[in-house]
């Protein structure tokens, strides 16, 4: 009897506890209700993309008439709603206009100043501010000194058969940019090839100089044009946008990255450039689900000629759990594979959702991605080997730069045909459960490798012709 009265009087003080603990989070939440927002107004920028569609000349003209074209979209469809809250000085909110996603940014909106921007301009959209996550995973610290040998992930790609193609030429002329958590700029396999001036732009400290207290920005760049035998293309420069303040990377920053990159900034965001503007972008975050959120952004890239590969995502082993944006049919996206030729368990995979009722192949392409090692954010000669899709991307993007190299005007839909077509299926092995039909063989493409694993010789030599 008494152990059943103690059983009850511990039950109690439970139930009170988990109660009390309710009581405070409500509380909580009614003493600081206010939240980040976007708004969305009604007339989107779809119809300005899709007029600016076969824009010509250089890089950089084309990306200053897209700016030029969506900031005058912005401009008029945001009027209202930026004079409205401009008079909301007793909110002490932070306003922020996007002009490549046509939205406004609140930080620190509350309920009531919410209801009366829906019942001022309806019909709007309002939505909270989302975060995407990084897709790659620490694994170990292991120390590499830079030395005359490549790492498996270059050597296995074939980017030095791919230099002397072209002469010896490892991505000189072209220029990379990478959205993520900064850049260790003075590590001695990235100090040489920073672009400078325009290179960089910090949108939460505007840091004057490219830095990394994070490691994952370092990591990748390293892979995309790293020198002392870790990068795809070390002979190319880059730029960099810290999107990512840490393991999640906010809504608001990468929009800002976004614009940054299609017409790169001064790092204190003044004396704009659009012909600074990169050849291509690596992007190692996304999220699990699809959404919309960065539709335009990568639009307005395409418009203007630059190249958006993305990490496909760190979900798998499971079938259609693609991230996005990795899964827009608008990207190049790419999955991860190991040292011994097998897509990566955590490596996410397609089907993604189509036109209609149809299914659409992700990723487009595989890349080496566990246990890659690269420059690393603690000192100017530490190195680190992580896995993830995050690892793979930029070693696809590294291709991307080395085709430029050859060719500078080459289209979106060029590079991706040349780097399909480069791709190799020789001793990929099938997966235990394929996330497609099997008859006889393995097919290619399919949702776990695309369309097989990237080779930067045979993408350069099509180039070459």
């Amino acid at each position: 009897m008494k152990l059943i009265l103690c059983a009850l009087v511990i039950i109690l003080i439970i139930v009170h506890t988990t109660e009390s603990s309710r009581k405070r989070v409500k509380a909580l939440r009614q003493n600081n209700p206010k939240s980040n927002v976007f708004i969305t107004p009604r007339d989107g920028p779809e119809g300005t993309l899709k007029r600016l569609r076969g824009l010509s000349g250089s890089r950089g003209k084309k990306a200053a008439a897209v700016k030029k074209a969506l900031e005058a979209h912005a401009a008029r469809t945001q009027k209202a709603i930026l004079r409205y809250l401009k008079d909301q000085t007793l909110a002490r909110v932070q306003v922020q206009s996007f002009y490549i996603s046509n939205q406004i940014y609140v930080r620190g909106a509350t309920p009531a100043l919410i209801a009366e921007l829906k019942s001022r301009f309806h019909p709007i959209l309002i939505t909270r501010e989302t975060y995407e996550s990084l897709s790659g995973s620490r694994t170990d610290n292991a120390p590499r000194q830079s030395t005359t040998t490549y790492t498996w992930g270059v050597e296995r790609i074939q980017a030095p058969e791919a230099w002397a193609l072209n002469g010896g030429s490892n991505g000189v002329s072209a220029v990379v940019g990478g959205i993520d958590t900064g850049v260790r700029v003075s590590h001695v396999a990235l100090r040489r090839n920073f672009i400078g001036a325009y290179g960089w732009y910090d949108p939460v400290e505007e840091t004057p100089t490219p830095n990394d207290q994070n490691g994952h920005g370092t990591h990748t760049m390293g892979t995309m044009v790293g020198a002392g035998g870790i990068g795809v293309a070390p002979g190319a420069r880059w730029m960099a946008c810290k999107g990512c303040e840490g393991d999640s990377c906010a809504q608001s920053d990468l929009l800002s990255c976004g614009e940054f990159m299609l017409c790169p900034t001064l790092s204190n965001k003044t004396q704009e450039d659009c012909s600074k503007a990169p050849d291509v972008i690596n992007n190692s975050w996304g999220g699990l689900f699809q959404n919309s959120n960065y539709n335009s952004m990568i639009q307005a890239w395409k418009l203007a000629g630059i190249i958006p590969v993305f990490a496909l995502g760190n979900s798998g082993p499971g079938c259609g759990t693609a991230g996005s944006p990795g899964s827009s049919l608008e990207v190049i996206a790419v999955g991860a594979t190991t040292r011994d030729s097998q897509i990566a368990e955590y490596s996410s995979r397609g089907p993604v959702r189509g036109a209609g009722i149809f299914r659409e192949i992700k990723p487009d392409v595989a890349a080496p991605g566990s246990a890659v090692n690269s420059s690393w954010y603690t000192s100017d000669t530490a190195y680190n080997s992580i896995s993830g899709t995050s690892m793979a991307a930029p070693h696809t993007a590294g291709v991307v730069a080395l085709m430029i190299a050859v060719k500078p005007d080459l289209t979106y839909d060029q590079v991706k045909e040349n780097l399909l077509r480069g791709c190799t299926t020789t001793g990929l092995q099938r997966p235990p459960v394929p996330c497609e039909f099997v008859l006889f063989t393995y097919q290619f493409p399919n949702n776990e490798y695309g369309q097989g694993l990237i080779n930067a010789r045979n993408s350069v030599r099509r180039v070459i012709g």
